[in-house]
């Protein structure tokens, strides 16, 4: 007789049943050609028996594949425009690899934007890593494996913040950080003993590896990645950031962020972005570190250009201004959001709020460093005029690249439990559905924001707007700054040719605006790079606007109709 778990209850039935359970285990080795590990882990599935565990006997290395899929949709971001290529390299994979122990798993890494998955590969475990906009693609990914009778884990911050859309595409589930209990969750995967789901505390970033470069498609990478913090203490009500990593930031110190630098430039990468939610939130540990990053730069026989994400406030320090540009920040990431600033306070954006958006985006360009705006659509105080108001913003300032969305209501945040509250929360993912947010609008209807984003993005992007802005950043460059590194890596020349080949079939009137762009560079080199990276990013959007990316097969949630599954060309980077 059984308890509960399998367990049965005469000790000396235990011992008969061992012994038969174990010649069971034998024969299904001879059959599957599998080890005696993955035959108990099989017969522990099925619930058919609950033996105390057996010293294991000394057995090859477990293979660990790991894959970052691809976008649901394509974004600005991405440069899909340059075939098997990414724009900044995933560092959550690589760091995985690092904290797995050397002797018991052999780990290989898939960057899907570059190379196809292996579905072939005799992997052990397979885990898969990605955000919202990766969603679909984690869960058709976890789907096929499955099939193939190999155990998936999933982790990252999807996994975390929206736990009930991807745990029916798993076998294991890990939510939150891996460093605190990497120890325990790889000793318990190598021995097959494994949990349904793991959840990792917020843990000190000492613990965090340098990523294993080494195992990356880093030549296809435009850039490198590298988090010298976590977390963000703002509260905006729409951001995730602070629900899966918190409000208190934690730092690596400047040691170690010198590390990682080393092995991003062995590895190749001459252009780098510091992926922090806040890189100078915290005045003092920003300043120390750019000031590291600053001596490091000098002693490289080539420069390394960074980008990084901040906020605007950091713009009334004259000194932060002066050490990023000096670090080589030549470009930088603001969540501009919106000029209305009743939409502001609703959504607790405080450090913009009362704030000169424009003059100080020139701050920055008078610093070298290029502004790269993130606006947002669709906020309760947002009425049909909002487009309007946010072309004449961009008008007025130096900032080529506007990366423009609707307000979603992301997992796990105040706003989407505001929604839900309000009876306003659309049963859509926008990663999926042929929608833009999730949310419905208070002052003008779902259609209105629809064509109003299409009608900003076009408008924003139209030649004559876009090189205006163009020509008053470099207006704006010092002239003494240095100029970045030219490049001789493959990859970056092939992004070259490629938005080269999008601008030339352009009409003969925007040839005569490049004209006078190119004119401005070579009157003032120091502003080459930024000026051509943002050329590279608006022939991205000419893509997107133009075409529709070769179809990527993906799994919406399981509460999502399935009328709701066809992929669509997405109009702004989400996720």
């Amino acid at each position: 007789m059984l308890t509960e778990g399998g367990r049965l209850h005469n000790p000396r039935m235990r011992v008969l049943a061992g012994e038969s359970f174990r010649a069971d285990f034998a024969a299904a080795d001879r059959l599957c050609g599998r080890n005696e590990l993955a035959s108990r882990v099989r017969f522990r599935r099925r619930g058919l028996v609950s033996l105390p565990p057996r010293p294991v006997e000394p057995v090859a290395k477990r293979k660990l594949y790991l894959i970052h899929p691809k976008h649901d949709q394509s974004s600005l971001i991405e440069v899909d425009i340059v075939p098997g290529a990414v724009g900044i390299a995933n560092a959550a994979i690589g760091t995985v690899a690092a904290l797995a122990p050397d002797d018991k798993f052999e780990v290989r890494l898939c960057e899907e934007e570059v190379e196809e998955v292996d579905f072939d590969y005799p992997a052990d475990f397979v885990g898969v890593t990605g955000k919202h906009g990766q969603g679909g693609r984690m869960r058709w990914l976890g789907e096929q494996f499955r099939r193939r009778g190999v155990p998936v884990i999933f982790g990252g911050p999807h996994a975390s913040l929206a736990p009930e859309e991807v745990r029916d595409y798993c076998d294991i589930l890990v939510r939150g950080e891996l460093e605190p209990i990497a120890p325990q969750f790889f000793d318990e995967l190598y021995r097959g003993e494994y949990q349904r789901e793991y959840v990792g505390a917020r843990g000190a970033l000492d613990e965090s590896p340098i990523p294993r470069w080494d195992l990356y498609p880093s030549d296809r990478a435009l850039m490198g990645s590298l988090q010298t913090s976590r977390g963000c203490p703002f509260e905006c009500e729409f951001c995730d950031v602070i629900q899966y990593v918190g409000r208190k930031q934690r730092h690596k110190n400047v040691e170690q962020v010198v590390r990682e630098l080393d092995a991003l430039y062995a590895a190749g990468f001459r252009r780098v972005f510091l992926a922090d939610d806040n890189l100078t939130v915290y005045r003092k540990r920003a300043k120390d570190l750019l000031r590291g990053i600053a001596d490091w730069n000098e002693r490289q026989p080539e420069r390394v250009s960074f980008g990084t994400q901040l906020s605007i406030e950091c713009s009334d320090d004259l000194e932060m201004l002066e050490l990023l540009s000096k670090a080589g920040l030549h470009s930088v990431f603001i969540g501009i959001e919106t000029p209305n600033q009743e939409s502001l306070r609703e959504t607790k954006k405080r450090q913009n709020v009362d704030v000169d958006m424009a003059e100080r985006a020139e701050r920055f360009a008078h610093h070298g460093i290029q502004v790269i705006a993130g606006a947002i659509v669709g906020f309760d105080h947002d009425g049909p005029d909002i487009f309007q108001r946010h072309l004449d913003f961009a008008m007025r300032t130096p900032i080529a690249i506007f990366n423009v969305a609707a307000l979603y209501a992301a997992h796990a945040t105040p706003l989407r439990e505001r929604m839900q509250r309000e009876g306003r929360l659309l049963d859509v993912d926008v990663a999926l559905a042929n929608a833009s947010t999730n949310i419905r609008p208070v002052l003008m209807s779902l259609e209105q924001l629809e064509q109003g984003i299409r009608w900003l993005i076009d408008q924003l992007y139209a030649p004559e707007n876009f090189t205006q802005r163009l020509l008053r950043m470099i207006e704006l460059f010092p002239r003494d700054l240095p100029a970045w590194s030219n490049s001789d890596r493959r990859v970056d020349a092939e992004a070259a040719l490629a938005s080269h080949g999008i601008l030339s079939n352009e009409s003969p009137e925007f040839a005569r605006m490049m004209g006078r762009v190119l004119k401005a560079i070579r009157s003032k080199p120091s502003a080459r790079g930024a000026a051509m990276y943002a050329l590279l990013i608006w022939a991205q959007q000419r893509h997107n606007r133009s075409c529709r990316r070769s179809s990527v097969e993906v799994t919406a949630p399981p509460s999502m109709p399935l009328a709701m599954q066809v992929p669509r060309r997405a109009l702004a980077v989400v996720g």
